[in-house]
């Protein structure tokens, strides 16, 4: 699946985290994990190698910190983290 453009997993309520092989999707420009309201880690390590990435989109969830590390993806153009009410660190 190294060709996936976009990842929408939003309202998935059941999720909690990726998978480590997420940064496996290297060509994945859109990252979509909305309303995941159990949703709590984007794993830090793997996204040097999502070097299309452009949106990420965690509105919504119970993410707890995201790692000052975005800044390694220079494609990023979105990074929604509204309405993240246990955002503690970013």
């Amino acid at each position: 699946m190294k060709s996936l453009g976009e990842l929408y997993l939003n309202n998935a309520t059941t999720i909690k985290e990726l998978p480590n092989r997420i940064g496996n999707l290297e060509s994945v420009w859109c990252l979509n994990l909305s309303y995941c309201s159990k949703f709590k880690n984007f794993p830090d390590h793997n996204r040097g190698n999502m070097k299309s990435l452009k949106e990420i989109h965690l509105n919504n969830t119970a993410v707890k910190e995201f790692s000052n590390n975005i800044a390694n993806v220079e494609s990023l153009e979105i990074l929604d983290l509204s309405n993240c009410p246990k955002l503690k660190k970013f």
